[in-house]
């Protein structure tokens, strides 16, 4: 991510306008940023945790609203057994895109392993997914779950 910063600021004292700099810096930052989750994704995809968590961080570290890098260290974390420690992840990939229907699948699985689903608000979650995914059997199977644990549906 450095060379990309130190790169940008040559390409900024020789371009001919501050607009055109500027939208290329933009254009090549977004290109990078997106090979960079490429690499850590296949690093998860791997087995190679460490390496898949590093790289999400690093962008996290210059984009820490980025929806996919969130959703994909909290997988990575719940992974790991520590759902409590993957929810505020895959919660701000959820207020970045709710319409994102595996954003909200993968919340709502790390409520339930947090063994809190009430406390944390699956049944809002679960009810929301409902909205996004109503055809999607996995939402409606993960809502069995909460209400076969005993928790039930305010009106």
């Amino acid at each position: 991510m450095i060379e990309l910063v130190k790169g940008s600021i040559s390409k900024l004292n020789t371009a001919t306008s501050p607009q055109a700099a500027a939208s290329t810096i933009g254009q090549e930052f977004e290109q990078s940023v997106a090979q960079v989750l490429r690499q850590a994704v296949h690093h998860h995809q791997s087995g190679e945790i460490k390496a898949a968590e590093e790289l999400y961080r690093a962008i996290l570290e210059i984009q820490p609203d980025h929806s996919d890098a969130n959703h994909n260290i909290g997988v990575l974390v719940v992974s790991t057994q520590q759902p409590d420690a993957g929810l505020p992840y895959l919660r701000a990939a959820l207020d970045a895109e709710p319409q994102r229907e595996q954003y909200w699948l993968s919340y709502i699985e790390a409520l339930i392993q947090s063994a809190q689903p009430e406390a944390a608000g699956a049944l809002p979650c679960l009810q929301k997914a409902a909205e996004v995914a109503p055809q999607d059997a996995e939402v409606h199977n993960n809502l069995g779950v909460v209400l076969s644990q005993g928790f039930v549906i305010k009106r």
